[in-house]
Order: structure tokens, then sequence, then C-alpha cells
């Protein structure tokens, strides 16, 4: 029984053409803790190449250019929740030092839920 995490790009959103295996993980854990280092890693990527970003600028380029990593759960498990674009919003707020809330245009709050793939649940293959 393994966790398989699925990636989906997000400029190329609701189009699963570019939907591809990043692996497969023995817990849900692992496989989360997998996406987790795929948004940071494209976090840490685009701070080095422009260090002056706000948060809300940072959260933009993931969510325009990013990659959106999801665990699909072995068949008859419960489906993992976990949100790669919730994610890189705490993330981005970490890295740039921004108080709790969404970030939105200008730093507008913003309400984020689970995102989930296009068009399908995540559990069962």
């Amino acid at each position: 029984m393994t966790y398989e995490v699925l990636v989906d790009d997000n400029f190329h959103y609701q189009d699963t053409d570019y939907r591809y295996r990043a692996g497969e993980f023995g817990t849900a854990e692992e496989a989360i803790a997998h996406c987790r280092q795929m948004v940071d890693a494209y976090l840490d990527s685009a701070l080095a190449t422009s260090p002056e970003m706000t948060a809300a600028e940072l959260l933009a380029s993931y969510e325009m250019f990013g990659d959106d990593p999801w665990v699909c759960s072995p068949r008859g498990e419960p489906r993992v929740e976990f949100s790669a674009w919730t994610y890189a919003e705490e993330q981005c707020r970490i890295r740039r030092g921004v108080a709790d809330g969404g970030l939105g245009p200008q730093g507008a709050p913003v309400a984020r839920g689970v995102r989930g793939p296009p068009g399908g649940a995540k559990a069962g293959r």
C-alpha cells in the first residue's frame, strides 16, 4: 500500500496533460513531506532570483508558476488532507515575516481551503 504524489502545473491549471508522478511513499506523512519539499524548493528558488519579493508577490509567483503537488491515497484509505497552496501561503508569511492571515493582492486577507486535483477526488486510483 503506497501513497502516490502527483503534481499539477499551476501555469496550466486544470490541464491534466501536464500532471506527473513525483513518487510513491509508504506513509501519508512521507508523501506530505515530499510535497512540502517541492513547494519549499520553488519558494527558495524564487527568493534567490528576486530577494526583494514581498510575501504576496512570492505567493503570486508560486500560484502562477510553481508545481502543485498532492497526495493520492491508496484505495480504501482516507483522503490525505494537504494543500500545497495553503502550505505555500504559510511559508511565504514565514519567509517574509508577515503576520498570520491570507495574502491576497497588496496583502488583503483571503480565505483558502484544501484544493483538490482538477476535476476529481484524490482517494483511490
